[in-house]
């Protein structure tokens, strides 16, 4: 999936964007965690933000509130300087786990 993304996952993301700024959160937000969740590897800022052509600040920004918010991690399977995301796991057990944010 890297670089490129494709037409019906295009269509996920900017549904879950628009579910995630009905919750309150950004739009940019719901569009990052939509991706990493459908990708079979992890991403770099870079990457996240050459594919859904947004900022890299942006990306940077929401990827540390998603990270709070347990939904994704930071990958061990690229050691090194950057970073690369991944979705956490179980969708449910993230959304659980990120209650304990608000409550």
């Amino acid at each position: 999936m890297k670089g490129e993304i494709k037409e019906y996952i295009r269509g996920y993301t900017l549904r879950t964007g628009t579910m995630f700024e009905g919750f309150g959160f950004p739009r940019i937000m719901g569009e990052i965690g939509a991706l990493l969740y459908l990708s079979s590897e992890p991403l770099s800022l870079d990457e996240i933000a050459g594919i859904l052509n947004v900022s890299k600040g942006s990306v940077s920004t929401n990827c540390r509130s998603l990270k709070r918010l347990r939904y994704i991690r930071i990958s061990q399977k690229y050691p090194g300087r950057k970073d690369y995301y991944e979705f956490s796991g179980n969708l449910f057990s993230s959304l659980k786990s990120s209650i304990t944010v608000f409550v």
